[in-house]
C-alpha cells in the first residue's frame, strides 16, 4: 500500500508542513514526533526523511533532537542524518543536546561509522563529562560493526 500513513489524524505532508513553517519550536517539536511514528510504518519515506534531516538544523535543540529521535528507526540511524548530528554535538551550547547527539550517533551503521566516528572522537574533548561519556558509548556500539572505529580507538590509546 502507498498510502500516505499519516499519524493523528493529519497526513505526513500536513506534518511536514508543521515541522517546515511553524514559528513555534513546540509544535515544530510535535511534527517531528509526529513523523518519527510514520516512519515507524513507512521507514523508506523518503519526503519525510527529507524533512527530518532538514530539522537537525532547526534553531531550536529541542527540534533538533526530536528529528534525530524520529529518524533512528530500528536502532540504525540513516547515513543522511550523521552530519546534522555531528553538527549538534559539536555547536549547541547545550550539554543536554550535545549528548542526546553523540547517543544517537551510536546508531549509525558501517557504511557512515568514519564521519559519525570523527565527530565522536572531538566529542572525547567535551567540557561535559556526560557528553564524553555518550561518545565513549557510542563508540564502543559503532566498533562493535565497524571494524575502522576500533582501527581509530586504537590509534587514539596509543597517541595518550
Amino acid at each position: 500500500c502507498s498510502a500516505d500513513p499519516g499519524h493523528g489524524g493529519r497526513t505526513a505532508e500536513e506534518w511536514i508542513a508543521q515541522l517546515e513553517t511553524s514559528p513555534d519550536s513546540l509544535q515544530r517539536r510535535s511534527a517531528a514526533d509526529a513523523l518519527g511514528r510514520i516512519l515507524e510504518i513507512r521507514p523508506g519515506s523518503e519526503r519525510v526523511t527529507t524533512a527530518l534531516v532538514r530539522a537537525l538544523a532547526d534553531t531550536s535543540d529541542e527540534v533538533r533532537l526530536a528529528a534525530g529521535t524520529a529518524l533512528v528507526q530500528d536502532r540504525r540511524l540513516p547515513g543522511v542524518a550523521v552530519p546534522g548530528l555531528v553538527r549538534a554535538l559539536g555547536d549547541s551550547a547545550h550539554e543536554h543536546t550535545r549528548e542526546h547527539a553523540a547517543e544517537l550517533l551510536g546508531s549509525t551503521t558501517p557504511a557512515d561509522a568514519a564521519e559519525a566516528t570523527r565527530g565522536l572522537m572531538a566529542a572525547l574533548d567535551d567540557p561535559a563529562p556526560g557528553v564524553r561519556d555518550a561518545a565513549v558509548g557510542s563508540l564502543v556500539k559503532i566498533a562493535s560493526r565497524a571494524p575502522t572505529t576500533i582501527a581509530a580507538l586504537r590509534q587514539l590509546a596509543d597517541s595518550g
